[in-house]
């Protein structure tokens, strides 16, 4: 008899499955950043993530049967630090831009909880994805030891790494002014706290992604593909038979589960039937 975990679990697959596969509305609406923002967050963004990826490195390495990591799964670190889905760029969720519309500027400050993915935190992505990843060379130094935090700091946020270029914490940064528009709207936005289901539900929609896929990849599936996937999904994670699966999955279906699957990802354990029920 499959139990309600096992269950749930599958239909969170399936529907992360097809939200992914389909390439639907819910799916284009992507959470954009505020335009010309990235460069006023980026020196707080810089630091911060630095500081956070030093940490992580060191606590994996920790654990790692040779006490330290390769450079290559520091890279991987990196890369998924920058993504405030993943665990690794949680720390993102815990910031907010406060604009002070009169004066002009923007400020990063601290956040008690772990916020929606909405544009200020998007905002807050982009800028760690500008200033820490490419050509910082953050996971060739962690990867070597030989520097101190204090030094890593100001080698990728203040010399701007291996790019030539200043970094965001360096007075000759050219920032570039930020409009009226973009303040009012930075001010606007309120920063809303999400919940642990959403928290969980993002992060197996990002580990489910395929990188380096062109945009529309997925679209190249048929209906009766996604539904074929989809069933399959609930019979390895469940235990159901075929014959199970398919009429559960149907029965989903007519009730309008799937009709968002975004919406419901994280209600699986509400929907499920009983044990016994099956």
């Amino acid at each position: 008899m499959p139990s309600g975990i096992l269950c749930s679990r599958a239909l969170v697959a399936a529907a992360a499955l097809l939200l992914i596969s389909l390439g639907g509305a819910e799916a284009k609406k992507k959470v954009t950043a505020f335009p010309g923002l990235t460069k006023h967050v980026g020196c707080t963004v810089c630091k911060e993530g630095v500081r956070n990826i030093e940490l992580l490195v060191k606590h994996l390495a920790e654990s790692a049967p040779t006490g330290r990591l390769t450079e290559d799964a520091i890279q991987q670190t990196l890369d998924k630090s920058c993504d405030p889905r993943r665990p690794e760029g949680r720390w993102l969720r815990h910031m907010d831009i406060v604009a002070d519309v009169n004066a002009d500027t923007v400020t990063v400050v601290d956040s008690s909880f772990p916020a929606k993915l909405k544009r200020k935190t998007r905002s807050l992505a982009d800028a760690c994805t500008a200033f820490l990843l490419g050509d910082s060379d953050l996971s060739g130094m962690l990867y070597s030891g030989r520097r101190s935090l204090t030094q890593l700091v100001k080698h990728v946020c203040l010399d701007g790494g291996e790019t030539g270029e200043p970094g965001p914490c360096s007075k000759k940064f050219r920032k570039g002014p930020i409009s009226k528009k973009v303040l009012s709207a930075v001010a606007a936005e309120e920063l809303v706290e999400a919940d642990d289901k959403e928290i969980d539900a993002e992060k197996q929609m990002a580990e489910m992604e395929k990188p380096h896929l062109p945009e529309g990849a997925f679209k190249m599936y048929s209906r009766d593909n996604i539904d074929e996937m989809a069933i399959d999904e609930l019979m390895k994670e469940s235990g159901m038979d075929e014959e199970e699966a398919t009429e559960y999955y149907n029965d989903l279906k007519a009730q309008g589960y799937f009709d968002n699957p975004s919406e419901h990802m994280h209600d699986a354990r509400d929907m499920m039937p009983p044990d016994g029920e099956l």
